[in-house]
Order: structure tokens, then sequence, then C-alpha cells
């Protein structure tokens, strides 16, 4: 950070046995003490274009009034027509999130970066299943994340580069250093600023990567625990993390990066839970046929909207808008607009009036057939077992064991969870039949 005096800290680095680095307490902390606090104009975000070189680069009338001024405003100004409206570097730039992605590609590249340092703590490739080989997908064959679903995400990505980057590139060479092209650079930089970045905004609009905060790790509790809170305070222009419980001087000091399922880990930041209080297992949905009688509208409705479909323990609502929509007939397919949300439709039973019977139905069989092609025999699972325990008795462990582990893991703990959901939706199916009869 430059010696900036501005910049305040009560923890340093360290590597735990069970975490890897993280950051511990250099003295005590009680709840609600500032444990960090950076300068805004220190965060990696498109916010802070204006510290790079290509903000002096590209022509200002591409830009948005909020990189002038370093705040998050409304685009007041850049409202109405503009000759490069319908250019990519203009839609780019004016979409936070992937202007914070290309200046972070192009930073990486620049050796006199204004954010060199913390860019150089980095790893050079995110932990993400999106880098994995095919042979590493391999030990994922059997499980709610099937190698093709990592192939579609990645499918995904090359689309978006294609898309919104490419262009850019192309059109724009001269701006560009050939080494930040490449799609890896920006699959490398959209990986880093899911895993390690935070919203600065309520609405989660404007991302950005915060030195040294980046190093905290997570905290998994059954509650929805707090254990560290963050806000970008616009009085005195930093951005604090605040401790939601106290600490001894030597303890971990933890963060919190939300409550998410196993396969969100491993895709998102490349890391899995043993005992994860999160319990969601994520099914596999079915792709909509030319021949369903509302194919395009319902297309419409679910490229909009998200295609996750998650089911969960009898304590959360399950992800099951995507099915539901994908079932609906005639008579459901004139309520939907009624349901502004998929949470709406998340929401929706027979027993709430939302829905049909036979509707639900369809929708709790199709979710029970997957978990149950993918639910393992015992004789798998103790052999499973045994493999995980050989790998973890290993202090060193190559990089293709340490993700074969991580599969295990994730594998051990799913077909705990589908033991438990197995049972809770037979009986619940058992119920809707019951009805659908009366």
């Amino acid at each position: 950070l430059g010696g900036d005096s501005s910049f305040r800290s009560v923890v340093a680095l360290q590597d735990f046995s069970d975490t890897g680095r993280g950051l511990c307490a250099r003295e005590r902390i009680e709840m609600e003490d500032t444990i960090l606090e950076i300068p805004a104009e220190k965060i990696l975000s498109a916010l802070n274009f204006r510290f790079s070189p290509l903000f002096h680069l590209i022509p200002s009338d591409f830009f948005p009034s909020w990189v002038f001024s370093g705040t998050i405003e409304d685009d007041t100004n850049d409202e109405g027509y503009h000759p490069y409206l319908q250019t990519h570097l203009y839609q780019v730039l004016h979409n936070p999130f992937m202007a914070t992605i290309l200046l972070l590609m192009y930073e990486r590249f620049n050796t006199g970066s204004y954010w060199k340092e913390m860019i150089s703590l980095m790893p050079s490739m995110e932990d993400s299943i999106l880098f994995w080989s095919d042979d590493e997908l391999q030990s994922l064959v059997g499980s709610s994340l099937d190698p093709s679903y990592v192939i579609m995400k990645n499918k995904k990505c090359a689309q978006v580069y294609l898309d919104c980057l490419a262009p850019i590139f192309k059109y724009h060479a001269d701006l560009f250093p050939p080494d930040m092209q490449s799609i890896d650079n920006f699959k490398w930089a959209l990986t880093s600023l899911w895993s390690r970045g935070y919203m600065l905004d309520d609405n989660d609009e404007f991302p950005g990567l915060v030195p040294f905060a980046d190093m905290f790790n997570h905290y998994p509790s059954e509650a929805k625990e707090y254990v560290a809170v963050y806000n970008l305070d616009s009085c005195t222009n930093s951005f604090k993390v605040i401790a939601k419980r106290s600490y001894d001087i030597g303890d971990q000091v933890f963060s919190t990066y939300g409550h998410k399922s196993n396969d969100e880990w491993l895709v998102d930041y490349g890391f899995v839970f043993r005992n994860n209080p999160v319990k969601d297992v994520r099914i596999k949905h079915p792709s909509l046929h030319p021949s369903d009688a509302f194919y395009k509208e319902k297309l419409k409705i679910l490229s909009s909207h998200g295609d996750n479909v998650y089911a969960a323990p009898e304590n959360k609502v399950a992800k099951f808008s995507y099915l539901r929509i994908f079932f609906f007939d005639e008579t459901e397919m004139e309520q939907f607009p009624n349901c502004t949300t998929l949470a709406d439709v998340d929401s929706c039973s027979p027993f709430n009036l939302g829905i049909s019977f036979r509707n639900e139905r369809m929708v709790y069989e199709y979710v029970l057939d997957f978990m149950n092609s993918i639910t393992r025999p015992k004789e798998e699972r103790e052999k499973l077992k045994r493999e995980l325990e050989a790998l973890e008795a290993c202090t060193e462990l190559p990089l293709t064991d340490q993700k074969r582990k991580m599969c295990l893991i994730f594998i051990t703990e799913e077909q705990r969870a589908l033991d438990e959901l197995v049972e809770q939706y037979s009986k619940q199916l058992e119920t809707i039949v019951t009805e659908c009869k009366n």
C-alpha cells in the first residue's frame, strides 16, 4: 500500500495448518473494532480506472461520469444519444463489472501498475475448476458437478469473451498488449473477481479487489453468522472491515463469503468444506425442446432469469423455478406474469394455490430421479472413503492429488446430503401424489 498513512490494520498475514494463508490478530480485537481500513483509491475497481494508463489512452468520451469522479453515482450525464453508444468499448466501460475485468486483465501485464503489489500476490492461475484439465474433471463424473456442467460454464465464459472483449481487442489492438488479450487471461480475471472481490455498493453493481482484504478466509457456520462486515465509507472515503466478534492475539480473523453449497465453493472459489452447513444439491436441469407448445415463451423467461436448480433441506426454500416453468401448462403460463421474479415461482406450491399438483408432482419426480441417479452404492462409498483417508494422511500432495482430494470431499459430503434429501423428498412426493388423487 505504498506506506500510505491512511491504511490501518490490526491483522497480519500468517499461514495456518487448516486453512492455508490467512490473517491473524496482531492485538486484541473487540466486537465493532475496525479490523482494516483501506483508502478507496487503492481498490482495483472501475471506479479507479483513472489510475491506469488505459484511462489516458482511451478517449474520454468513452467513459461514464463515475470514472471521473471516482464515486458511485447515477450516470445522469451519460443518458441519451452518444456517438460511441453502439461500440463494444463504450458498452464494456459503462458496465462496472466488465470494466473492472478489462482493467484487471490490462494491469496484470502492466509492469508499472498502480496495483502491482496486490496483483503479484494473487495466484497466476485461480483454483476454479474452470481451469482443470479433462482428466482432472473425470473425478467428478457421476456427481451433481458432472464435467458436462463445467464444459457448459466454460462455453458461457467463452461466449462473454467473444461477444464483449474480442471485438474491442480487434478494433483497438493498439491499446492492448497481445499478452493480455487471451481468453485464459479473461478467465483468470473473471474467477479472481468472483472469488476475491467485494461489492462496493448496495445494488451489487460495482465490484472491486481490495488490497489485503482479499486475504480473509471464509468462516463456515450453521447460522448465517457474520464474523465481520465491510462497507465503503463515503465520509472517510475508505473501505472498512468491522469485527462482529472478539479475537485474541494470534487468532485467525475471518470474514464471510456467503452461505453457499459445496458445488458453488468448488466452481467459484476452488475449495470445498467438510460438514458444510449448506446441504443443498445442484439438480441438472432438462433442456427445453422446440416441440414444447410454449417453447419461445419459456425460453425467453428462463434465459433472462437463470437456470440454477437446487434441492434443499426442509428449513429452506428449494430453487425449483426453472423446473416449474419447464413443466408449466397453458393455465400456468397465463398466470406467470403475476410472478415478477423467479423467487415468486420458488415460493409457489399447490398448497398456497400457486401452481397445480400436476406440476408439483412432475417437479418432485424429476428431482428424485436425478438424486437417485447420483446416489452411490455403499461399496463404492467405502472405497472412496478409504482413498480420501489415504490422501488426507499425506502431508504434501502434488497438485493433481490435491484436486482429487477436493473431489472426494465434495462427493462424500454430497452423498451425505443426498441420504437426507432423498428421504425428505420421497415423503413429500407421497403427499403430493395423495393430493393429486384427491
